[in-house]
């Protein structure tokens, strides 16, 4: 048989299998991962995130899923690379094709684009996942990540695989590697705020000009209203001192009233009577002036 394999070569590829003499393809396998005509690989134990504020081993630190920590979480705008949990035992007629399942596609992850694993390669496999949305992707241990379809060629290859394959991901990370698309997104952050900074600031100073005016009219009207203030004040404290002496001018005519009562001036008391009446209608007007102008002072205030 060439081609593609269906579900039920995939299982017998599984193990070995003395009475075909067919070879298993995959170690750690299972065959409750085995679909119509590939087999689901499932997230493994390392993965490498860039962390740009981590300087530990140059950030080429590896971290493990185990006990304390059954999941990664992949940042938007991020790239993890995964180390899978079969690893490959392929024999010289058989090459595999690797895509990213459509449940985690359809989260926003994308992975990058990886020639076909040759006839013969024996070992660990890993992908490189982008993060593309807004939010951030979690995966789970041993949660099914890819999707491998089995081909079987013709013949076996002249040309196999014959070289050790990589057995850890520390081998694999060389150097850091982070996203390009995550560092435009920061950097666009960074940028934004700088233009709402220098937005607001503009804002600001157009806030401050067009409230220079009102500020001079306020200003003027606070001027106008102490200098008010202030004459009012005068002028009540100049009645308030002609009411006291138009009081004195009163006890004294009346004093002389008296007196003349005693000595029985009548016509000098007539003036002096009508003195009296003017000064206390002149007492009442003023009175009505104070309490005027303290009315204007209060509705000032």
């Amino acid at each position: 048989m060439t081609g593609i394999l269906p579900s039920q070569k995939i299982e017998e590829r599984l193990e070995f299998d003395t009475n075909n003499n067919s070879t298993k393809v995959l170690i750690n396998a299972s065959s409750s991962q085995v679909q119509s005509a590939s087999y689901d690989l499932r997230m493994g134990g390392e993965f490498y995130i860039y962390d740009e504020d981590s300087h530990f081993l140059n950030n080429t630190k590896i971290s493990k899923l185990g006990r304390w920590r059954d999941n990664v979480q992949i940042p938007p705008n991020q790239a993890v690379m995964i180390c899978i949990h079969e690893e490959i035992d392929f024999p010289d007629d058989i090459v595999g094709r690797l895509s990213l399942k459509f449940d985690y596609t359809a989260l926003g992850l994308m992975m990058s684009a990886q020639s076909q694993i040759d006839a013969g390669y024996k070992g660990k496999i890993y992908a490189l996942l982008q993060n593309l949305s807004s939010a951030s992707v979690s995966i789970s241990k041993e949660s099914s990540i890819l999707r491998l379809e089995l081909f079987e060629l013709s013949e076996p290859s002249l040309k196999a695989f014959d070289k050790p394959g990589v057995s850890s991901l520390a081998k694999v990370i060389k150097k850091p590697i982070f996203s390009s698309i995550g560092s435009l997104a920061k950097q666009q952050k960074k940028l934004n705020a700088k233009v709402n900074g220098i937005g607001l600031f503009f804002a600001l100073s157009a806030l401050v000009v067009n409230l220079i005016p009102y500020i001079g009219v306020m200003q003027q009207n606070d001027l106008k209203h102490t200098t008010a203030i202030a004459s009012h004040e005068r002028e009540l404290k100049s009645l308030k001192d002609k009411n006291l002496a138009l009081q004195k001018d009163i006890n004294n005519l009346l004093k002389f009233r008296d007196k003349f009562q005693f000595y029985e001036f009548k016509t000098q008391l007539g003036e002096h009577s009508k003195i009296i009446t003017n000064n206390k209608n002149n007492i009442i007007r003023n009175d009505n002036k104070i309490d005027t102008f303290h009315e204007s002072q209060s509705f000032s205030k």
